[in-house]
């Protein structure tokens, strides 16, 4: 082989190792810096299909009657709490992520608080990870009770007088045939014995 035809595959040689080079980094690049999907492809839907989107906002809209039965309060008291827990939970977004809404975090609490329905519902009706649920109901129920805390008296002794009410309310629905010890609570006055 001559001398000349050997330096040209040389130079062929490095020319076509420096474009498969580029093109296995920018193959490795795109691999490696490709965002990973760690969020369920449903609660990435939540801004045009979650619950809060369509049916809470038409209530709220249409049928403030029905609005009342889902959530246990009026629309117009919904948003005077709502504007008194925000600052308390409102959050900044991320790098990561978006936060959730203000009004999300407080239409699945009353949702939850309303209804009782469990973590996994909510989060498939609302579009929320079951994680964030559960933290986002006891922080908003903690707002709520720090606007509302002068308005709400709790009193000390409350164990014992659910206990009161729940035994009396048994034996008058239930009248049973057993001999129960009666409680008188201290704390009532009154009492449904007769």
């Amino acid at each position: 082989m001559s001398e000349e035809r050997r330096v040209l595959c040389l130079k062929a040689t490095r020319t076509l190792s420096k474009v498969l080079y580029e093109e296995c980094v920018d193959i490795l690049d795109e691999e490696l810096h490709r965002r990973r999907m760690w969020v369920q492809k449903l609660i990435m839907r939540r801004a045009n299909s979650g619950e809060s989107s369509t049916v809470m906002s038409e209530l709220y809209e249409e049928d403030p009657r029905e609005f009342k039965y889902v959530m246990r309060i009026t629309p117009g008291q919904f948003d005077g709490l709502l504007k008194m827990v925000t600052l308390l939970i409102q959050r900044s977004d991320t790098i990561m992520r978006e936060v959730l809404s203000v009004k999300v975090k407080f239409e699945i609490t009353l949702a939850f608080l309303a209804s009782g329905t469990n973590f996994r519902m909510l989060s498939l009706l609302f579009r929320v990870s079951k994680a964030a649920i559960s933290a986002l109901i006891s922080e908003v129920c903690e707002a709520i009770r720090l606007c509302l805390k002068d308005y709400m008296k709790v009193s000390n002794h409350l164990s014992v007088i659910c206990v009161y009410i729940l035994q009396n309310i048994f034996e008058i629905n239930w009248k049973p045939e057993f001999p129960m010890q009666k409680y008188q609570s201290p704390y009532v006055t009154t009492s449904i014995h007769k």
